[in-house]
């Protein structure tokens, strides 16, 4: 009984980590951006610190991938990575495939002849892939005023924060909010 709940629980793990959907050819991401054959993708900056592309990959089935594949595996992973001049270019999607049971899109880039595949809730999240605000990640803001004993010197360095710019008028305002109904 314990094994096959355990094995169940193994089973099921890959469904509750990645919150993406594949329906009706259109690939939607945890945020809600739908991706779909025909999709045209702007890519953005590359996330490693050399401007290189984490998440956008040589498609690993192309002739291409194999080709190329030796036995150092820091060789292959460099070379499989999408270069940094590819920052701002325009990505089309072919396809959406399954790879160990995430979908991924398999786009096209003007220039760059062969196929690549992009790991998207990674590559939205990290900036790789441009998407419209209302699609980004929310950054939790968990603020929490250090050394303040009462109650205006936590709004004052409240305030301080939203002047330095590091917290917006509406997450100053929530927070505000928060220690006002304290």
């Amino acid at each position: 009984m314990k094994t096959k709940l355990i094995a169940v629980l193994f089973a099921a793990m890959p469904f509750v980590v990645f919150s993406q959907t594949f329906e009706n050819d259109t690939l939607t991401s945890s945020t809600g951006f739908k991706v779909y054959k025909g999709l045209e993708l702007k890519l953005g900056h590359g996330s490693q610190p050399n401007g290189m592309f984490s998440y956008i990959q040589w498609n690993q089935s192309s002739f291409l991938s194999v080709m190329s594949a030796t036995s150092d595996q820091t060789y292959n992973r460099n070379q499989s990575e999408l270069n940094k001049n590819a920052s701002g270019s325009i990505a089309i999607v072919k396809k959406i495939v399954k790879r160990q049971s995430i979908y991924k899109p398999i786009v096209s880039i003007k220039g760059r002849g062969t196929s690549w595949e992009i790991d998207l809730e990674s590559a939205i999240e990290s900036g790789e892939v441009v998407v419209p605000d209302e699609y980004k990640p929310k950054k939790v803001l968990n603020v929490k005023v250090e050394g303040a004993t009462d109650l205006a010197d936590q709004l004052k360095k409240l305030k301080d924060l939203k002047d330095q710019g590091i917290l917006s008028e509406d997450e100053f305002n929530k927070a505000k909010a928060k220690l006002l109904n304290q």
